[in-house]
């Protein structure tokens, strides 16, 4: 699921681009879903305020690690804009936020690495990463110019298991730094933690204090921190000690493991930016930072 986030007050442009494919050796599909986070004046007013749990669009599946650690690349670069004695702690404190909560026992490990290839390669499983790259050079960014950053997230679609997931900082449209006085640039601990939510299956909350809130504007730092909201969230999906909870509204059991396409978005996240896209059999892109 995608939606991207913008500075001006203009609607969103979407993108409806559906990609359909199998896993090999079995009836399973994997559907890409890419989140962003937007810088947006505006949101639309909601009824509710509460977190809300990613689904695929057509069988409302709840996306799910099935495993309680997972472990987080960073490539090594880190933001052409900050320091890497800045940049790298900036990305651990925006994971480590969501391992505080005693509430879950969900852990993000951290790890670094001169990857750059984003996306899931279905042809050699075993040697995806979840991977955190800047992207600085505009022929690499191939997404709106006003993501400040997308996640893409690929799951098993019969049940929701998510199987790779990555994100892309847009350094080539938005400047980036770790000050809490940077009035000016966007903040990398408070978009990462916000990332980071999607990255273990929650959607955006109607919640505007909320971290999983879906804007964010330039200096600003509060979705660094939780609210009990992003809490909530967090316990629900992955509660300390207990099995993996049901999915209200979600699929029926699984069929024969045919894919269907991608239907139609629901309206009011069209409005905001949202995005499907299913895999297709192909391998990932390699995409590139400038040095």
């Amino acid at each position: 699921m995608s939606v991207e986030t913008r500075l001006q007050a203009c609607a969103p442009e979407q993108k409806h681009l559906c990609r359909v494919g199998k896993r090999h050796g079995n009836g399973f599909c994997w559907r890409m879903i890419w989140t962003g986070l937007l810088a947006v004046a505006w949101m639309l007013p909601s009824s509710a305020t509460a977190f809300e749990r990613s689904r695929d669009p057509d069988n409302f599946a709840c996306l799910w690690w099935d495993t309680r650690e997972v472990e987080i690349v960073l490539n090594q670069v880190c933001s052409d804009d900050v320091a890497e004695a800045n940049c790298v702690p900036a990305i651990r404190r925006a994971l480590d936020v969501w391992n505080e909560p005693v509430c879950s026992d969900f852990q993000y490990l951290s790890a670094m690495s001169a990857r750059t290839d984003v996306g899931f390669d279905q042809d050699d499983q075993d040697s995806n990463i979840n991977l955190i790259i800047f992207i600085e050079d505009t022929a690499s960014w191939r997404h709106t110019p006003s993501s400040i950053a997308i996640t893409t997230t690929t799951y098993d679609r019969q049940t929701g298991q998510i199987v790779d997931t990555d994100v892309e900082f847009n350094g080539v449209n938005f400047t980036f730094s770790t000050s809490d006085s940077a009035v000016d640039r966007m903040d990398i601990e408070n978009t990462l933690a916000h990332e980071a939510g999607h990255m273990l299956g929650l959607d955006h909350s109607s919640n505007p204090d909320a971290t999983m809130w879906g804007t964010a504007g330039p200096g600003e730092v509060n979705k660094r921190d939780l609210t009990d909201d992003d809490v909530d969230g967090l316990c629900h999906v992955y509660p300390a000690g207990e099995d993996l909870p049901a999915c209200p509204g979600g699929p029926p059991p699984p069929d024969d493991g045919g894919c269907s396409a991608a239907g139609k978005p629901d309206s009011m996240l069209s409005l905001i930016g949202m995005a499907f896209l299913a895999y297709i059999s192909r391998r990932r892109r390699h995409v590139g930072v400038s040095g």
